[in-house]
């Protein structure tokens, strides 16, 4: 992740905090409604508190791990079938052929299809370039759990590919890579 620029305070980044805040929030909660008023309460909970100078990264770091606590609190009670269903339509891309705009469907529903964490880790890490310990960090969790979870997206999202192009996965290809992810879930200890 950047760290470039001057010391900010939250107060003074809202602007560009909030978009990105939004985007990370909307992958937590699947909606965007739910995802913009995430990241609004995150960022006057930073505002809220001490205001101090720190790196542009720094704070963006906190943002992240901000929201996903309040996430956390707020999801503690909810019922497990609806913990974490997505709107496709939260992860559409756009699209200017009726082809693209059908394949690009497909891969939304993918997407919303993963687990909360699981997309907030994808957009953590190849959305805004964070490294597994910086995402491990906003998640308060182990560099294994997050790798678990990409690992287990790139397998989602190679299904899709394989079937949205008619292939089937090669001998033992799915399972091998289950048994992957599936080991190194055990291997940490914690439910990615």
């Amino acid at each position: 992740m950047s760290g470039a620029g001057d010391a900010v305070t939250a107060a003074s980044s809202e602007r560009w905090l909030y978009p990105r805040l939004r985007a990370f929030a909307i992958a937590l909660t699947g909606s965007m409604r739910a995802g913009a008023g995430l990241a609004q309460a995150a960022i006057a909970n930073l505002k809220g508190g001490e205001d101090t100078e720190r790196a542009p990264a720094e704070l963006m770091l906190e943002a992240y791990r901000e929201a996903h606590a309040l996430w956390m609190k707020r999801t503690a009670n909810a019922a497990p079938e609806t913990a974490g269903r997505a709107d496709p339509r939260c992860f559409a891309l756009p699209a200017n052929t009726p082809d693209a705009a059908a394949r690009h469907k497909g891969l939304a529903q993918v997407i919303a299809d993963l687990p909360p964490q699981q997309r907030a880790t994808l957009l953590l890490v190849y959305g805004e370039g964070l490294s597994y310990d910086e995402a491990a960090e906003v998640f308060d969790t182990t560099v294994q759990v997050v790798m678990t979870r990409v690992a287990r997206g790139h397998v989602a999202v190679g299904h899709w590919l394989d079937r949205r192009d008619g292939r089937a996965p090669a001998q033992g290809e799915a399972q091998t890579a289950d048994a992957e992810t599936g080991a190194a879930q055990e291997a940490a200890g914690q439910v990615a």
